[in-house]
């Protein structure tokens, strides 16, 4: 989904929304959505230290890798995997 033009539009500055809905960079905007994922990566590193990931964990994804900063053997595999995916499609696209 793109983001709604700003133009015209009744928002309010300084929260997580305005960001991503509306695709304003504004300082309050931009601190505003740092402070919200800083929240959320908080939250996964404690589910991942205590180990009360029986859904969303599946080693060897790139989830597990860059949303629970999980190291083990599998995960960094699969995100060396994908990110060798990646290099290859932008070496084709150009």
């Amino acid at each position: 989904m793109a983001p709604r033009t700003l133009e015209g539009a009744n928002v309010t500055h300084g929260i997580r929304a305005t960001y991503v809905m509306y695709g304003c960079r504004c300082d309050l905007c931009r601190a505003a959505n740092t402070a919200s994922q800083a929240r959320l990566n908080a939250v996964r590193a404690e589910r991942l230290a205590r180990g009360d990931l029986t859904v969303e964990l599946v080693h060897g994804s790139h989830n597990a890798y860059q949303n629970y900063g999980c190291r083990c053997d599998l995960c960094v595999a699969g995100n060396s995997a994908r990110c060798r995916d990646y290099r290859r499609s932008r070496r084709g696209a150009s």
